[in-house]
């Protein structure tokens, strides 16, 4: 009786896929039944996990003191020509925030009054006090 092996029969049998059982023969036919029993490492090598120190850019040190200022100067008025961009930018932005603030804020006030009225009404009614009439 010749047993005759089917690749997906096989695959099948022990749950792998068919392309991973037919590279694995393929490798078999080449360098034969030992290959099977290396281990393959896969991935990064523990060389490649390494931290690299970052190098510092080579800059021209200014020669002067005169030289530093005026470059220190000239970032600076960079710095502060963004920073008033930046601020107007914000400014614009919560200009109509600031509106629906107030307008909130009146709400809220109005609102108070006519809580503390509807109190003082309810109080009176509790009481059982109405004002004198105008006869």
């Amino acid at each position: 009786m010749s047993a005759t092996w089917q690749l997906p029969i096989v695959a099948l049998d022990l749950n792998i896929s068919r392309s991973t059982l037919r590279s694995c023969v393929q490798q078999v036919k080449l360098y034969g039944y030992e290959i099977l029993y290396q281990q393959i490492y896969r991935g990064k090598s523990s060389s490649s996990m390494r931290r690299v120190k970052p190098t510092t850019p080579v800059t021209s040190t200014p020669e002067t003191e005169l030289e530093f200022l005026r470059t220190e100067h000239t970032r600076c008025q960079r710095e502060n020509a963004r920073l008033h961009a930046e601020n107007a930018r914000l400014q614009a932005e919560s200009a109509p925030c600031q509106t629906e603030n107030a307008y909130l804020r009146v709400e809220n006030a109005l609102l108070k009054k006519v809580k503390a009225l509807v109190e003082e009404q309810e109080a009176r009614r509790r009481a059982g006090w109405r004002k004198p009439s105008k006869d």
